[in-house]
């Protein structure tokens, strides 16, 4: 990244980088995604995606495309999250 911005003169570029990325607490976050040798054991996009299925089909059958406050409700107090607590 610092080679690309100062081959490109990019020095606000790399400032925000710095400041913002490639601090130690934010690069343990992402920088193992550069690592070849590591594979993520989990798939966010399916785990949101069936997370979503189950709130659709368990909880909200009756609704085809429900507001955000119904489905924030029905997480948060209604049905889902007691649900869950208990578990």
């Amino acid at each position: 990244m610092y080679d690309f911005c100062v081959q490109h003169d990019l020095e606000y570029v790399w400032a925000y980088m710095w400041v913002n990325w490639y601090k130690k607490e934010d690069w343990v976050l992402w920088a193992r995604a550069a690592n070849p040798e590591k594979v993520c054991l989990f798939k966010m996009t399916m785990l949101i995606e069936t997370h979503w299925k189950v709130i659709k089909r368990d909880f909200l059958p009756k609704f085809f495309c429900p507001c955000l406050d119904l489905v924030t409700y029905v997480i948060a107090w209604k049905q889902m999250l007691p649900t869950f607590l208990r578990l």
